[in-house]
C-alpha cells in the first residue's frame, strides 16, 4: 500500500528535526543568534528581516510576531521587513534594480546596534547578498537562516544552515526556528 503524502511530509520534518536536535553546531548557532537579537531589542534597536518569495512571507510573519505579540501581551518590539513597503519596493526596483530592493531601504533605516536576519533557502539571492555586504562595510555581520548548504551567504553571515535541499522543508524548519526565537524574545519583555 502506498504511503499517504502527509505521513511522508511529517516523517521528513521529524527526521530533520531529530538531526538538528543532535547537532551541537546548530544549537550553538541558534543560541548566538538569539543572544544578538535579544540584546539589540533590549537596547531599543531594530530587527530587520528580509527574504524572497516564501522567505519574504516568513520575514513578514516574524515581524508581526515581534510587533504585535507571539503568545502573550507585552510591549511592541522594533521589527521591520525590508521590501514590505510596496511604494519603496517598486520605486527601487524601477529606478535602480531588483537587486537593490533590500539594501536601499536598509541604508536609509539601519543604525549601529540593529540586527538583520536574512532568510534564504539557497543563500545565493543577489538582493540578500547585497545586504550582507552592506553590513560588512559597516563593521557588522548579518544573521541568517539558510538551506541548501548556505550558498554564498554562508561566508558573509553568522548563520544557521538547515541541512536540506528541499525548499519546503527548509521553510518549515525556518518558521519553527523563528517561532522559537519569538517565544524566547517574548519572555525577556514580559513585565
Amino acid at each position: 500500500m502506498k504511503k499517504n503524502s502527509i505521513i511522508n511530509s511529517l516523517e521528513n520534518l521529524r527526521d530533520l528535526s531529530k538531526e538538528l536536535m543532535n547537532d551541537s553546531k546548530f544549537i550553538n548557532s541558534y543560541e548566538n543568534i538569539k543572544e544578538r537579537v535579544i540584546k539589540a531589542l533590549e537596547n531599543k534597536n531594530t530587527i530587520f528581516f528580509c527574504g524572497n518569495g516564501g522567505s519574504f512571507a516568513d520575514a513578514q510573519h516574524l515581524t508581526a510576531e515581534l510587533i504585535v505579540r507571539f503568545k502573550q501581551n507585552r510591549q511592541s518590539l522594533n521589527a521591520i521587513t525590508l521590501g514590505a513597503n510596496q511604494c519603496n519596493l517598486t520605486a527601487i526596483g524601477n529606478d535602480f534594480s531588483f537587486d537593490d530592493i533590500f539594501v536601499r531601504e536598509l541604508s536609509a533605516l539601519y543604525k549601529t546596534g540593529d540586527e538583520v536576519v536574512i532568510l534564504s533557502t539557497s543563500g545565493n539571492s543577489l538582493n540578500t547578498l547585497k545586504v550582507a555586504k552592506y553590513l560588512i562595510k559597516h563593521d557588522h555581520i548579518a544573521l541568517s537562516i539558510l538551506g541548501k548548504g548556505g550558498g554564498e551567504l554562508k561566508q558573509l553571515t553568522q548563520n544557521i544552515i538547515i541541512p536540506s535541499d528541499d525548499t519546503a522543508l527548509i521553510q518549515e524548519i525556518t518558521i519553527l526556528i523563528g517561532h522559537n526565537l519569538c517565544s524566547e524574545i517574548e519572555k525577556n519583555f514580559i513585565k
